[in-house]
């Protein structure tokens, strides 16, 4: 008994010398931390008089904390040293001068620059201020305040005030501001050494007693064997508190199938208590029914061997609770063996609320999916309503420009109308394409192309509007610079047209320099490399930043009052998409160099398909007349395509919905359908279905309309096995190629009959045709009908002389449709 008192003293006193050894410590770092405190306090004290005595007072004395100090030269000079505080002293965030009018705190000036988020402008009033801001004007003292917290964050200020030298009164405060956290973390680490010194004193102490108490369990084993069954028994308790407190439900089948364990969270999930169900057959208690036939498979499995189909696994299934209901739960199965017979240890988690936010989660992603849908029927309706008034607008417009009776002035005003029109498409396919490429849903469709023919096209087509503005534009191509490769020329194509229009469109002397040259990646790959420079206006540092994003515009921009902050950002979109970038670098007031690179592959010349984009006079020598069948549900872009059709040849038939177009189909058994694909009634997709439904209708081209620009849609019309897509709005060139291709049509075009009629006019030379001598009355007919313009009346007459003389009937044809009145009288009056 004595021994024992005797150890327990001992234990008193070595608990004793460590707590004496833990409380000097404390000390200790209490006074390191008080006095690093105290000291970096001084310091940054000393700092900031130094700072306020180098100040201007004469600069400071002229600054009246109003907006229009930011003008003054004096602010100018205050801000630059303020700048500079910073910049020697990192550890500082801010500096500034503010003043005190009315009781109301005023910023003077400030260290920040004018583009920061942080930037407080000359006279803008502090609404946070606290009494600490106001103390320096009420004392005259110096003052390090506590943390405060305003919109900027968390701070530690000094304070110092800036008096007038002859009447001693405070003029303004000067204050630094330090990041609160910053601060302790400096205060942390000068007192760690200290506290690390003590912890170690601490831990020494720690190992210590641990060495005189295992010494002194060894001198006393009856002690020791005491301790370890009292920590047995502990162990247990550990155990049982542990499965008691946990809140899934823990129970234990024995070798009979009878429940022997149930814990209390058993018995508030399933509502039974431990007295009911303990000494229970498990499967009558909890387990449905459906799963009965299961378990009793099972059960001699699991009693020889302790396996089963569910050990070691974790499974989701239903449960039954007191009531009867059923509930969801995941199952953790394990088995161990006691007095050599298998038992089995169930964890059971009620996963109710699991199985409601993953049902709610699921109904989320439904919704997501449902908005992105809803945008995406937004973007396509808006294609559509956009597009499609802008069809009759830009066609009808193309159509006039046919008219040779146009004066020049009227025929300006007709193309200024189409330029409009083409940049208003411009702008739809900008906002377009950004949220098909944000929403992933842009598809290159790379094909051979003629880099140089294309390059040759560019230059043309920027050459007049840099003429126009007498500025230089020159291409300088490299000599290694392939001709044939394959890419997808619109969107490269729109990568030079933004990069160059923008050039152009900032440059207002001087020139532009476009260069293009070739890295190679591998033996089929390299990037396209493109510098565009100008000698433009240049754009300052801090706005090369906002260049790329959508709808922001510098400040070049601005005072331009043009364009949408589009193009740019589509440029570096489109170009991430084709696998290269864009860079700029740029100086203020010298200009600015674009770059970008594209990854290109090597292509073949025979891979090209060539396209006629000159104007469509006829068709030539037709052996019959190609009926086409247009159905479109507006009016104005049936009337478009309709003239179109007719003015070179077409035989045209309409249709105003697909109901319509299949019963027009059956009347009139056209070559080729033209398909509008938004329609009420009957859309052009179920109408293409029928029509193909139909034998003949098996064999006749379908061309889609559609104003959508969507790769789904198209991806649709493909399905239906349609034999071309024309977007809406169309040039008729796009319109005249995708017939004469799928007919095997051939055309007379504008630019062969002026080449021709420079030395002869096919219309007027003879050569082959044999004179023909028309009839007095059918010359005046004619000639009268010219008079008037009255082009229906002269086709009919023309016609008319079809079958005896279709040679000399087509060259008037050809006049008339193309209003060369002049020399459609002159062979009139020859044929007489």
């Amino acid at each position: 008994m004595s021994g024992l008192l005797k150890n327990q003293r001992k234990s008193r006193l070595e608990i004793l010398l460590f707590l004496i050894i833990a409380v000097l410590g404390i000390i200790y770092v209490h006074y390191t931390w008080a006095k690093f405190d105290k000291d970096k306090s001084e310091q940054v004290l000393q700092i900031a008089r130094s700072i306020e005595a180098s100040l201007p007072i004469t600069d400071l004395t002229a600054l009246e904390a109003k907006p229009d100090d930011i003008n003054k030269p004096e602010y100018q000079s205050i801000k630059k040293i303020l700048k500079k505080v910073i910049g020697v002293n990192p550890k500082a965030s801010f500096a500034y001068l503010y003043a005190q009018k009315e009781g109301k705190i005023y910023f003077i000036a400030d260290s920040e620059p004018e583009e920061s988020e942080d930037y407080s402008p000359p006279g803008q009033e502090y609404t946070e201020a606290q009494p600490q801001d106001r103390q320096p004007f009420s004392d005259g003292k110096e003052l390090i305040t506590p943390p405060l917290t305003d919109r900027w964050g968390t701070w530690i200020s000094v304070y110092i005030p800036v008096k007038d030298e002859a009447s001693g009164n405070v003029m303004a405060v000067f204050g630094m501001d330090f990041n609160a956290k910053l601060w302790d973390t400096l205060l942390f680490y000068a007192v760690f050494k200290s506290s690390l010194i003590i912890l170690l004193l601490l831990l020494t102490c720690y190992f210590l007693l641990r060495i005189i108490a295992k010494n002194r369990r060894l001198n006393h084993e009856m002690t020791i064997r005491k301790q370890v069954d009292e920590a047995l028994l502990a162990s247990e308790i550990r155990i049982r508190s542990i499965t008691d407190s946990a809140q899934d439900a823990i129970l234990m089948m024995n070798h009979e199938g009878a429940i022997s364990y149930w814990n209390p969270a058993a018995e508030r999930i399933f509502g039974f208590s431990s007295k009911e169900a303990i000494g229970k057959e498990l499967h009558s208690l909890i387990v449905p029914d459906r799963y009965h036939e299961t378990h009793y498979a099972a059960f001699p499995r699991f009693l020889k061997s302790g396996q089963g189909a569910a050990v070691g696994k974790t499974l989701d299934l239903d449960a039954l609770k007191k009531d009867g209901s059923e509930f969801p739960v995941q199952l953790s199965l394990s088995t161990i063996q006691i007095d050599g017979k298998w038992n089995a240890i169930g964890i059971l988690r009620d996963t109710t609320e699991q199985k409601k936010t993953e049902a709610a989660l699921v109904k989320a992603k439904q919704e997501s999916e449902a908005a992105n849908k809803a945008k995406s029927l937004f973007l396509s309706n808006m294609s559509h309503e956009i597009r499609t008034p802008l069809n009759a607008i830009i066609g009808f417009s193309q159509l006039m420009n046919r008219d040779k009776q146009l004066t020049t002035v009227q025929k300006e005003y007709n193309n200024s109308i189409i330029r409009a029109g083409e940049h208003l498409l411009e702008l739809i396919n900008e906002i377009l394409e950004l949220s098909k490429i944000e929403a992933g849903r842009v598809v290159l469709n790379p094909t051979n192309i003629d880099l140089h023919s294309l390059f040759y096209d560019i230059h043309m087509l920027f050459k007049e509007r840099a003429q126009f503005k007498h500025l230089q534009l020159i291409f300088e191509n490299a000599d290694d610079l392939p001709q044939f490769v394959i890419i997808d020329e619109s969107k490269l194509r729109q990568l030079f047209v933004n990069i160059i229009g923008n050039a152009l469109k900032f440059t207002d002397e001087g020139g532009i320099a476009v260069r293009t040259r070739v890295d190679k990646i591998d033996q089929d790959r390299s990037y396209l490399i493109v510098e565009v420079q100008d000698s433009g206006p240049g754009i300052p540092e801090e706005e090369i930043g906002r260049l790329f994003r959508h709808f922001e515009q510098t400040s070049s921009g601005v005072k331009k009052g043009s364009g949408t902050g589009l193009g740019l950002a589509l440029s570096r979109e489109l170009a991430l998409l084709m696998g290269g970038d864009i860079t700029v670098s740029s100086q203020v007031g010298i200009g600015s160099v674009f770059t970008f690179q594209v990854e290109i592959k090597n292509g073949k010349a025979e891979d090209i398909e060539k396209s006629n984009t000159k104007r469509v006079i006829c068709i030539d020598k037709a052996e019959e007349v190609y009926r086409i069948l247009v159905v479109d549900d507006k009016k104005e872009n049936l009337q478009v395509a309709v003239d179109l059709l007719k003015l070179v040849g077409f035989e045209t038939f309409e249709a105003v919905d697909g109901a319509d177009a299949i019963e027009k189909f059956k009347e009139c058994d056209p070559h080729l359908i033209l398909m509008d694909m938004r329609m009420p009634v009957m859309d052009g997709y179920e109408a293409t279905r029928l029509i193909k439904s139909i034998e003949k209708g098996k064999s006749t081209p379908i061309v889609a309309l559609t104003a959508s620009t969507f790769e789904e849609e198209r991806n649709r019309i493909k399905a239906l096995d349609m034999q071309g897509y024309i977007r809406k709005p169309f040039r008729e060139s796009d319109l005249f190629n995708t017939i004469g291709k799928i007919l095997n049509i051939k055309y007379i075009y504008e630019d062969d009959v002026l080449l021709s009629n420079e030395d002869s006019n096919p219309v007027t030379d003879n050569t082959d045709i044999n004179i023909v001598k028309l009839p007095e009355n059918l010359v005046s007919d004619m000639l009268n009908a010219i008079s008037v313009a009255d082009l229906d009346q002269l086709v009919v007459l023309i016609e008319s002389i079809q079958q005896d003389n279709p040679q000399f009937a087509h060259q008037l044809m050809v006049l008339a449709k193309n209003y060369d009145y002049d020399h459609l009288e002159k062979l009139l009056n020859d044929r007489r």
